[in-house]
């Protein structure tokens, strides 16, 4: 168990620390449905519309996590020229995020319709545009990743348009020597690839993800972390793994901790959560058994919030405070 002194005293030191983020925003929407019964002629339920909640995820939830930590944080993304886009900008600047958005349409926008009571998602509708980034924007973006100096530079892919075979290797080379480089690339309605951020510092794959990039479905976690670790090059992982915790693995050994939420309201974007904190706190100490502990408490502060909602230091001293 790593020192509870420790856990706040690195806390404490993320409002010293510049970050980066760069990566796809989308505006994720929430609309509420009470269902009223099956179609008699189809399969299709039948629902009444209520209220709808916007909130701003993918790239922009980790700088919202990173700013709510006290971080100072900027975020390099592409935005389009309509009403997702104005949300996600007020959104950004209200929460201390610093913002640098390439035009691009539309803004990627993901609703569910949620069934109440219960909470339980039954469609989700997005949009998006799937087209390679031209070579101009994928300049400019460029230029943004080379221009920011941070002490680290997180990297959230949703392969929403920023992220691609031709752009990565690009982007990746312009991010400025000495900052600690962190990654995630989602694996959900597009196919993110862990594997296209080798040589990173940090690595915060999902075990969906982890097996999708090696093609292996039967290993034993552990041993899917560890194939991940050396093909990826990187200097630490952590490989998540839901209600089983963790698996971590650094140059000097391995270790697994529990999962730390004890109710689970919406575990969407608990990922995000961890990728935000324990990037800042590796930074600080560069000790992943302080950094997992940190990200594993995070998320399971996102995992007991309904929403995209940002973890604060705050939420996270509480969590502290129970594992005693």
């Amino acid at each position: 168990m790593t020192d509870h002194g420790l856990l706040r005293a690195t806390l404490d030191k993320f409002p010293s620390l510049t970050v980066h983020v760069l990566g796809d925003v989308i505006v994720d929407l929430y609309t509420s449905c009470t269902l009223v019964g099956t179609m008699s002629k189809t399969a299709a339920l039948s629902v009444q519309r209520g209220a709808q909640t916007a909130y701003v995820g993918g790239a922009g939830i980790v700088a919202k996590h990173i700013a709510a930590a006290g971080a100072t944080v900027t975020l390099t993304t592409l935005l389009g020229q309509d009403a997702a886009a104005e949300f996600a900008r007020t959104d950004l600047l209200a929460a201390g995020v610093h913002l640098t958005a390439v035009p691009r349409s539309p803004t990627p926008t993901k609703e569910r319709f949620v069934i109440a009571p219960g909470g339980q998602a039954v469609l989700q509708v997005e949009t998006w545009d799937a087209a390679s980034l031209d070579a101009p924007r994928t300049a400019v973006l460029m230029d943004a990743v080379a221009g920011c100096a941070a002490d680290v530079v997180v990297v959230a892919d949703f392969r929403h348009g920023i992220f691609t075979t031709a752009t990565t290797p690009r982007l990746l080379a312009a991010i400025p020597s000495g900052a600690l480089k962190a990654a995630d690339s989602q694996l959900s309605s597009r196919w993110g690839m862990i594997l296209d951020f080798p040589g990173f510092d940090l690595l915060t794959p999902n075990e969906r993800e982890a097996r999708f990039a090696l093609g292996d479905q039967d290993a034993p976690a552990p041993v899917v972390a560890t194939r991940l670790y050396l093909q990826a090059s990187c200097r630490h992982l952590l490989l998540t793994m839901g209600a089983r915790g963790l698996w971590a693995i650094e140059p000097h050994g391995e270790f697994s901790l529990p999962a730390y939420a004890t109710h689970v309201v919406d575990p969407i974007g608990a990922g995000d959560a961890l990728l935000a904190y324990a990037a800042l706190a590796l930074r600080v100490t560069d000790d992943l058994q302080v950094a997992a502990t940190l990200g594993s408490l995070a998320a399971a502060v996102a995992c007991e919030t309904a929403g995209n909602v940002p973890v604060t230091p705050e939420a996270v001293d509480q969590k502290i405070e129970a594992l005693r």
